[in-house]
């Protein structure tokens, strides 16, 4: 023992003056309400006891944000790292917690009912219910009443039950809901202390934060911890005082919802627009500039598609692309990795950038879909991954790059034929194209599928392709190597193994060639030049090429063998919308706003076959939308307008930017004169339908926060992140 103490003494020695050990960090991502996984890995990670004290010593944890939303126990995860911050001081450690996106989106009274079922809000808010929350919730109604008659035109499509039903509003409104904003209020318990959190902390050379620093920010002049925390708080400072102003003004209510205070801004500036007076004007102008700052409008610094609490480059962009543009990101902040959230990794903490990258959210709120909960453990240059039963070391702190995209053990490898069953919603499971026809009233803010997509081998591995046009020319050319049938589909399509250089990808090919001058379909419905042909396939891609989706997966035409088709790329390891309900899953993270650009892509297209077939899921949750045989043709009109509700703002943009010259260019070898003039048709109708929508409504009703445009888009080099 003195022998030990003595060489402990002599090692110090020897360390240069001024030199402090370095504390060990440990790191834990999205939690979401799961308040038992929370606990497990605190325990694993030896930093609390079972009582639920702070017995980490001197350790620092980092917790990167998204404490809210998804799980139940919302309140139960956030007093449990209030409890711990308070602790761990006292015994020489350190608890950071940080903001993700879901607590903006909280603090703004904007609820994520894309991934979090009502039934998951009722039991969250039913935490906060004191025993006087029937009163409470009685009072709430009477306010709305009286708002809405001053108000009638807010009131969210699909609740107008409200106004007649007293019942509706308050399930929409349960015991709780009242006390749960106000106890996210700048005044409440909690609301104060969440406006107190940073958006990103830096430890010892390790940058923490919820979505990631983009190269974009840095280019903005945010290079420091510092100056990111600093646009975060006043951002925030920004809405609560505008906030405060129209509760002052008796514009909301204090518990309204961040759409009711988008329209009833509207409303009192469409008042005024009819006021005569320098007065009126100068007061509309006011809140003009007041709304043009609210969440979700372009430039609020929290909700930027590139800011740090919605960047996805660090977790989905291209190694090889983004690693010189990372360094200088690093350098810029002094630092040698960072580690995010928000891009959910189900299961396994992953590294990126020969280890300069972790991915921390593991999904621990989705156990269903294979998440599970887990921390980072940085201690020295020794990076660990900490489970409720294993800590798997990663080596040197760079651990090798993941399969991005890696299918599970046991895929469920997806249809990509015609489906019989129609698209409908199913109690508790709502497909993807009857949620987006249903509209939703929040802003949402990323679509389902990166603005690069990884495409993916049958080794469940990405292939070597940085461009799209790479993927066709793989396409068009590779050796097919083996012919196999599918059991789905009335078209007859085959799947097929191509080969080039050692690099192997699956792909459909279709050779259905079917015109007709009238035709029934399946359910009575009779179509005018009915055409079933594998060319619009292609069509349909490069259509979505030029309006920078990235939803429809590549396709060149071609011969294999006798026969000529469409080629397209196989969606490995997915599944489709009918094996998702059949299973009872629903897709974690933000899918519902590309389920309606989905929607306006079809009326576009004019398809007339979207089913639960050809709806695909891959094994991260991106949508797909596949077989387009049956779309396009020479009709004018929409053939669902209906089922339009909102869209993103960068595909109304791209719908409106679409140049007639360069659509027949594109689409000539595919389409006849007719068809391209039908699409130009219809382009023009849904152009003026949403215009129209915009104009009685409000435009953030309307047009959702537009994702960066993709590097597909004609005309466009590939950008980086």
């Amino acid at each position: 023992m003195v022998r030990a103490l003595l060489l402990l003494a002599g090692l110090i020695w020897l360390l240069p003056q001024g030199t402090a050990w370095a504390a060990r960090i440990v790191a834990v991502g999205d939690v979401h309400g799961e308040i038992e996984g929370f606990d497990s890995v605190l325990r694993a990670a030896a930093l609390m006891d079972q009582d639920g004290n702070w017995v980490g010593g001197d350790a620092i944890l980092v917790q990167t944000g998204d404490l809210t939303d998804r799980g139940p126990r919302v309140r139960a995860v956030m007093d449990r790292l209030r409890s711990l911050q308070e602790q761990a001081p006292s015994r020489g450690g350190r608890v950071v917690g940080l903001l993700g996106n879901h607590e903006i989106s909280n603090l703004a009274n904007l609820f994520d009912e894309q991934s979090t079922p009502a039934r998951v809000y009722r039991e969250i808010w039913s935490d906060f219910a004191g025993t006087d929350a029937g009163r409470r919730q009685k009072a709430g109604y009477k306010k709305w009443r009286g708002w809405q008659k001053r108000y009638p035109g807010c009131v969210k499509e699909g609740n107008r039950a409200w106004i007649d039903d007293r019942g509706a509003w308050f399930e929409d409104h349960p015991p709780g809901y009242v006390e749960y904003i106000e106890a996210l209020s700048p005044a409440g318990e909690y609301g104060s202390w969440l406006r107190g959190l940073g958006l990103v902390v830096e430890i010892e050379g390790s940058v923490f934060l919820h979505g990631g620093i983009s190269p974009a920010l840095v280019e903005q002049g945010y290079r420091s911890v510092a100056a990111i925390n600093e646009a975060g708080r006043l951002a925030i400072e920004q809405f609560d005082q505008d906030r405060q102003r129209l509760l002052d003004e008796a514009v909301i209510l204090p518990f309204s919802s961040l759409w009711e205070m988008y329209c009833s801004l509207f409303v009192e500036m469409a008042r005024l627009e009819h006021d005569g007076g320098a007065a009126a004007l100068e007061r509309r102008a006011d809140l003009a500039e007041l709304n043009a700052r609210l969440p979700g409008m372009s430039g609020w610094f929290p909700t930027e598609e590139s800011g740090p609490l919605w960047y996805r480059g660090l977790a989905n962009a291209g190694e090889t692309d983004l690693a010189p543009e990372l360094e200088g990101v690093l350098e810029a902040f002094g630092a040698k990795r960072i580690a995010v959230g928000h891009t959910p990794q189900p299961g396994d903490i992953r590294s990126r950038f020969d280890g300069r990258v972790y991915l921390i959210d593991t999904a621990m709120a989705y156990a269903e879909l294979g998440g599970r909960a887990a921390a980072l453990e940085i201690d020295g240059d020794r990076v660990t991954a900490i489970y409720a039963d294993e800590r798997v070391p990663l080596a040197g702190g760079a651990a090798p790059t993941p399969d991005v995209g890696k299918a599970p053990p046991d895929p469920v490898e997806g249809s990509n034929g015609h489906g019989d069953e129609p698209v409908e919603s199913t109690n508790g499971h709502q497909d993807p194209a009857a949620a987006a026809a249903t509209g939703s009233d929040e802003v949402e803010t990323t679509a389902s599928l990166p603005a690069e997509p990884v495409w993916i081998g049958p080794d469940g591995k990405p292939l070597p392709f940085a461009e799209v046009d790479e993927v066709l020319d793989f396409l068009a050319t590779a050796k097919v190597v083996k012919t196999s049938g599918i059991e789905t589909g009335v078209t007859l399509p085959r799947k097929l193994l191509l080969e080039r250089d050692g690099v192997r990808a699956h792909a459909i090919f279709h050779t259905v060639s079917i015109e007709k001058r009238r035709e029934r379909l399946h359910g009575g419905r009779v179509v005018n030049f009915f055409r079933d042909h594998y060319a619009n396939n292609v069509a349909a891609f490069e259509l979505s090429r030029m309006l920078g989706m990235t939803n429809v997966p590549p396709a060149v035409v071609r011969r294999v063998g006798r026969d000529k088709g469409s080629v397209q790329l196989w969606i490995e390891s997915s599944q489709t919308e009918s094996d998702r309900r059949q299973k009872k899953l629903a897709p974690p993270g933000d899918w519902r706003l590309t389920a309606k650009d989905m929607l306006v892509f079809d009326n576009l297209a004019n398809n007339i076959d979207r089913n639960q077939g050809n709806i695909l899921y891959d094994s991260d949750w991106n949508l797909w939308f596949i077989d387009h045989t049956r779309t396009f043709g020479r009709m004018k009109q929409l053939p669902s307008p209906e089922r339009i509700g909102r869209c993103s703002r960068r595909l109304f943009q791209a719908l409106r930017g679409l140049d007639e010259t360069e659509v027949r260019r594109r689409l000539e070898p595919y389409l006849g004169g007719y068809e391209i003039g039908g699409l130009m048709a219809r382009r023009d109708t849904l152009v003026a339908l949403i215009e129209e929508r915009i104009a009685t409504t409000h435009e953030m009703a309307v047009l959702a926060i537009s994702r960066p445009a993709s590097p597909w888009s004609s005309g466009l080099e590939k950008k980086k992140p």
